[in-house]
C-alpha cells in the first residue's frame, strides 16, 4: 500500500521521469501545450529532418566535389562501373543463398 501511494506522489509530481496523465497546473500551460508528448515528437522529427537535409546538402555535396575531378577520365568510369556492378553482382549472389526462416 505504501508502494502504491508512493507510485502515485511520484506519478503527480513527474518525479518518476515520465509524465503520463493529467499533471497538477504549475502556471506554464502554454509550455505544457509546446511541449506535450504528441508535440515532442514532432520536435524531434523535425530536428531530424533538419539534421540530414544539411548532412547530405553539405556533406555529400563537398563529397562529390573531390571525387568529380577522378570521374573525368574515361578509364576511371569504366573502373567504378566495374565496381559498383560486382557490388550488385554479389548483393544478388548472397541474397539467393540466404535461407528465409
Amino acid at each position: 500500500m505504501v508502494r502504491e501511494e508512493q507510485f502515485r506522489a511520484n506519478r503527480k509530481t513527474g518525479v518518476s521521469g515520465f509524465n503520463f496523465g493529467p499533471q497538477p497546473s504549475n502556471g506554464f500551460g502554454i509550455a505544457q501545450t509546446l511541449f506535450s508528448a504528441g508535440n515532442n515528437a514532432l520536435i524531434r522529427g523535425g530536428t531530424m529532418i533538419v539534421c540530414d537535409v544539411v548532412v547530405m546538402m553539405v556533406g555529400y555535396t563537398a563529397l562529390a566535389s573531390t571525387i568529380l575531378p577522378f570521374l573525368k577520365d574515361p578509364n576511371h568510369i569504366r573502373w567504378t562501373n566495374h565496381g559498383v556492378g560486382s557490388l550488385f553482382v554479389a548483393a544478388c549472389g548472397a541474397l539467393a543463398v540466404v535461407e528465409r526462416g
